[in-house]
């Protein structure tokens, strides 16, 4: 299925606990395979968003624990070539709130409801979004 896509290089998210090393040896004789991965998966959103350049429009955050609002958001956040980082439902982690500042986005777009996302963590993302556009 792969080789029918003509795939030129291929991109595995998550460590070798969620895609293991033979996997991996198997898709590198498709086409040329890099691993992106962090400690958990707050790190790995953030490892994914490392290629963004700062002081974009907008930075999406979808809740890390209940995925279905980041999977319906991510066709906006890549034909957008958005970043999209995952939070708890009420603490920011270090990981996601460290990418934050380095991108300096113009926005955050939360998607979900406060059952995803609570308040807390809302107004610790708008301490950062005006963090970013006083420095």
């Amino acid at each position: 299925m792969i080789t029918d896509l003509g795939a030129s290089n291929i991109v595995v998210v998550g460590g070798t606990g969620a895609v293991s090393d033979d996997v991996l040896s198997e898709l590198n004789a498709i086409a040329p395979t890099e691993r992106v991965y962090g400690a958990d998966r707050y790190q790995t959103a953030a490892a994914l968003t490392a290629g963004y350049g700062t002081d974009g429009d907008v930075l999406y955050i979808a809740s890390g624990v209940n995925f279905p609002d980041a999977l319906a958001g991510s066709s906006l956040t890549g034909s957008q070539q958005a970043p999209l980082l995952l939070t708890k439902q009420g603490h920011l982690p270090a990981a996601t709130a460290e990418e934050i500042l380095r991108l300096s986005p113009q926005g955050i777009t939360i998607f979900g409801g406060e059952v995803a996302v609570n308040a807390e963590v809302e107004a610790a993302l708008q301490a950062l979004l005006d963090q970013t556009s006083t420095d």
